[in-house]
């Protein structure tokens, strides 16, 4: 899975690169076509940065969780069909193409959601001092062990 993401993002990579190259040089007369060729290559080049992200953090996992696994493999599907989709709309002007971009779009949303909702700490913090007292008395800035994946009323309960 950690290769097929990392192969994905080297292929999404490299696609964005020669797309925004070929909207700097060849497209430069047309700029509905440089446009969308730039729109692929922006949305390409960020996603698949955050796919090796997400691949670098399933490695350090022995069992990577759910929301993780669907971040990689949204963001797979999403380089792929959004920005493939805008790059074969503005090389080819076949309507069709563009009909592909939301589903893309949409997935790219779902693994931005899923990466967010996995890697959001709902109980930001510091540790315990010393002698276990809580940091400025606000739950916010102390975070029992085991409590990062706990909503803050939760941390609270149990400090």
């Amino acid at each position: 899975m950690i290769r097929a993401w990392l192969a994905a993002a080297a292929i999404g990579g490299f696609l964005s690169v020669a797309a925004g190259a070929v909207a700097a040089h060849l497209a430069a007369g047309d700029a509905r076509a440089a446009e969308l060729l730039r729109t692929g290559a922006l949305y390409g080049m960020v996603h698949a940065a955050a796919l090796v992200a997400v691949a670098a953090v399933a490695e350090r996992r022995d069992q990577p969780g759910p929301l993780l696994i669907t971040a990689g493999w949204s963001f797979v599907v999403g380089i792929f069909l959004f920005s493939l989709s805008l790059f074969a709309l503005a090389l080819t002007g076949i309507a069709q193409f563009g009909r592909v971009t939301p589903f893309g779009g949409a997935t790219l949303l779902l693994g931005c959601s899923a990466g967010r909702r996995w890697g959001s700490p709902l109980c930001a913090g510091g540790d315990r001092f010393a002698d276990g007292e809580r940091q400025s008395g606000d739950f916010r800035f102390w975070r029992p062990r085991g409590c990062a994946t706990l909503r803050p009323r939760a941390c609270e309960v149990l400090g």
